[in-house]
């Protein structure tokens, strides 16, 4: 899973993935880094990328998939409304909303 290399946006989306059911954080990290995921309770590995990279790593078959922002899922032609989970942009925290 891509997910954000810059410290803000990879501990949301680690928060993310982990209300998502993928990954398991060890302890209760305010700020989780790729560190704090238990790799053997996890279901995927997380690779942090440059932001901007993310989305454009949706096509390799090695990457299960990405946690975009939406500035560079827009970019990269992603029809937000398809998404499979994303977090509640009204909350400052990272919300668990799934469709």
């Amino acid at each position: 899973m891509a997910i954000p290399n810059d410290p803000t946006n990879q501990a949301r989306a680690l928060l993310v993935l982990e209300s998502a059911g993928l990954i398991e954080l060890t302890g209760d990290p305010a700020v989780p880094t790729p560190d704090d995921v238990d790799t053997d309770a996890s279901t995927v590995v997380v690779r942090p990328v440059e932001a901007s990279q993310t989305a454009g790593l949706i096509a390799d078959p090695d990457i299960a998939g990405v946690n975009a922002n939406n500035n560079f899922a827009t970019d990269a032609g992603f029809d937000l409304d398809g998404f499979v989970y994303a977090d509640d942009p009204a909350s400052p925290a990272p919300s668990r909303t799934s469709t």
